[in-house]
């Protein structure tokens, strides 16, 4: 991970550092207390600060190895926090304004995650995490079934075409439930509209047969198209309306 400054954090320092964890119990750990969060300090004359942040503290933190800092650790006399872009460079007061409050952290973060936004907040990207996946919106099951995909203007073309397209559709989709009716507009009219041309609308005795329909039907090859399968509203299909 590239830290800026030529600072690199590679996969064999993370190793080292973690082993060193594992293999040197700390003082905290022998004395059955929990350790003390870090004071500010004079900084090491090889570290590399953002905004007040130790950038190798930022990292141990992310190991385990160190609390996470709750605020810039390296300030000049003033209070303001410091930067120094390479080591031993003149230290730098940068005057920054005071942040908002940092959103929560979702639950279950990780160290890492936790080490990753401070880093961004040092580096004045502010303290941002995505929200958590959201769930795609319910689409209620009907017993009307549209399948898109299985009809060409060859098919629509004449009676005898139309005819052998809706013989074949009968056939094939009574296999999954009791198939009441279908529609396969051929042109628009005052309640069929242009984008229902092309469409194929089967109502089904219940909604359990028309999701047995389309989950055998939606995604199968046809010609050189997927099928593609949505439920459509009964109200608006018993009273003649196709979109």
């Amino acid at each position: 991970m590239d830290l800026g400054g030529g600072k690199v954090l590679t996969a064999r320092v993370a190793g080292e550092r973690t082993a060193a964890m594992m293999m040197a119990p700390t003082l905290a750990s022998t004395m059955g207390a929990s350790p003390e969060p870090p004071q500010p300090a004079a900084p090491r004359p090889d570290a590399i600060i953002i905004d007040g942040y130790d950038i190798d503290d930022l990292v141990d933190a992310a190991l385990g190895m160190r609390p996470m800092p709750t605020g810039p650790m390296h300030l000049d006399p003033f209070g303001v926090p410091i930067t120094r872009t390479a080591p031993n460079a003149p230290i730098i007061p940068i005057p920054v304004p005071v942040p908002a409050p940092a959103p929560p952290l979702p639950p279950g973060a990780s160290a890492l995650d936790i080490a990753n936004a401070a880093l961004e907040a040092a580096m004045g990207k502010g303290l941002v995490v995505a929200a958590p996946p959201t769930a795609p919106p319910h689409v209620p099951i009907t017993r009307i079934l549209v399948l898109l995909n299985m009809v060409t203007d060859e098919d629509l073309a004449t009676d005898d075409e139309y005819q052998g397209l809706q013989e074949e559709v009968q056939e094939e989709c009574a296999k999954f439930g009791k198939l009441l009716g279908m529609k396969i507009p051929r042109s628009p009219s005052a309640t069929v509209q242009p984008s229902a041309i092309r469409k194929i609308f089967l109502e089904y005795a219940t909604a359990q047969d028309a999701a047995n329909a389309e989950r055998e039907l939606a995604g199968r090859q046809f010609g050189p198209n997927v099928v593609e399968a949505s439920y459509y509203s009964e109200d608006e299909y018993l009273r003649g309306i196709l979109r």
